[in-house]
This record gives C-alpha cells, sequence and structure tokens, in this order.
C-alpha cells in the first residue's frame, strides 16, 4: 500500500502490507468466524453496498425517501448487501426495492467475508467500514454517497488523502437531523 501514503512524510517507513487471507497466519484465524458460512454463492458479486439504519426509526430519513435514494444508487446493478450490525429490516426491508440484491443476514463477519471475496467495488452511505476496505485494497473504487451533511465534510476529508474514495454529495442534506 505504499502508493496510498506516499505523499506522506512517513512513506519510507511504510512496508507493503500482504493481504489478509495470504498471511498463513492470519487466514488461519481469520478463517474461524467463515468456517461455517457457504461464500460459494457470493462470489459473482464485484460490487457490495454497506448497509446503515437509516430508517429504521424515521429518526434521520424515511423509509421511502431512503428506499428512492438506494433506488437511485444500486438501481439494478448485482450488489451484495451488507447490513450495519445494528440494522434491522423488519417490518419493512428497504432493499426490497432493488431486483438484483442479496441481502446477507444480520450479524455477519462483514469485514472477514470482504476480505475474502475481495469485490471490486463498494458503496455506502458513510460507513467506516467503506474506509477500512479502500485502505486495505488500494485497486478498489469506493463510492459515498452520504445523506447527512457533517458526513459529507469528514468523508471528503478521507478523499483528499485516499485516492480510491469518491465521495458524491447527491444526497447530502437529505436527512433530518
Amino acid at each position: 500500500m505504499p502508493e496510498l501514503y506516499s505523499a506522506s512524510p512517513h512513506a519510507p517507513k511504510f512496508r507493503k502490507m500482504p493481504r489478509l487471507f495470504q498471511m498463513p497466519s492470519a487466514a488461519k484465524y481469520a478463517d474461524i468466524p467463515l468456517r461455517d458460512i457457504d461464500l460459494s454463492a457470493l462470489e459473482g458479486y464485484d460490487t457490495v453496498f454497506f448497509g446503515q439504519p437509516r430508517s429504521i426509526h424515521e429518526r434521520f430519513i424515511s423509509p421511502e425517501k431512503e428506499a428512492e435514494i438506494l433506488r437511485q444508487i444500486l438501481g439494478e446493478r448485482k450488489v451484495l448487501i451488507m447490513l450495519y450490525p445494528n440494522e434491522r429490516l423488519t417490518p419493512r426491508n428497504k432493499y426490497k426495492v432493488l431486483p438484483n440484491a442479496y441481502v446477507l443476514p444480520a450479524g455477519m463477519p462483514n469485514l472477514l467475508i470482504c476480505q475474502r471475496l475481495e469485490p471490486r467495488h463498494t458503496i455506502t452511505y458513510s460507513s467506516t467500514i467503506g474506509i477500512d476496505y479502500a485502505l486495505s485494497r488500494p485497486e478498489s473504487e469506493n463510492l459515498f454517497f452520504p445523506v447527512l451533511t457533517k458526513s459529507l465534510y469528514a468523508l471528503e476529508g478521507y478523499a483528499r488523502h485516499i485516492p480510491n474514495i469518491e465521495v458524491r454529495d447527491r444526497f447530502a442534506g437529505q436527512a433530518t437531523i
């Protein structure tokens, strides 16, 4: 990852970091939480959406508005949805508006699954897992569509330093807080 930090005065100190599952010791332990999960059906997804509980209590945004944003962001794309740890889909499943989405059950080890699947594209509103993934995969493309203006400003700061992050302000300010 040195190219990610080439402008840093500490760049000479950074060493090339191997991928998590290429390191034998890390792979041994990273595989433990994945051993009972069949990932073979997920191999064809090159796009992952990291969810967030934006409309769960209608505090940030209405479920109808969020469904419309999801349609605009993801549309017909074949996408793997990874739920945020406290995101619940009952009584409504906002992802039903996406005809080609597969939603992983809640409580999955999302970052480990991403490290194993190595999707080319990730999309989220502003979840930090998107930043983590961008840092671990410099060749990936990572889109952020924040709905909170304060998240937009923070993400724009990250984007100035992490070249594979793109922040789009299209929906900023859509949230009610």
